[in-house]
């Protein structure tokens, strides 16, 4: 999938358009059809080849994204086992925890 990026929160890559590769069905990532057309994630991605391609996956084997809905972001935060449970927290704390590499507080809460 093209992906068009609104803001890089960690790393050096200054491109406004890369491509991420999802599952082909023996890779462990998830499928692009996960993330439909016109909606907003958080992803932490790995680049695939040279540092000048313009290729990501998102990391294997784990949820490694949050879903942006309104001023949430939501997705597994803090829960460790695998399965459906998901939580939410406010997306402008979410954004300052990443910036901050863990240093300010989340108190992510179950979503309903």
């Amino acid at each position: 999938m093209d992906v068009v990026i609104i803001e890089v929160l960690k790393g050096g890559d200054d491109r406004r358009e890369i491509r991420v590769w999802g599952d082909s069905g023996a890779l462990c990532r998830p499928y692009v059809t996960a993330f439909p057309r016109g909606s907003r994630w958080i992803f932490a991605l790995k680049r695939l080849g040279e540092p000048t391609a313009r290729d990501y996956a998102i990391s294997v084997c784990g949820e490694y994204w949050l879903e942006i809905r309104g001023d949430q972001a939501v997705g597994r935060m803090t829960v460790a086992e695998h399965g459906g449970t998901k939580e939410s927290a406010p997306l402008v704390d979410m954004l300052a925890w990443i910036r901050s590499g863990g240093a300010t507080p989340l108190a992510p809460l179950p979503l309903r």
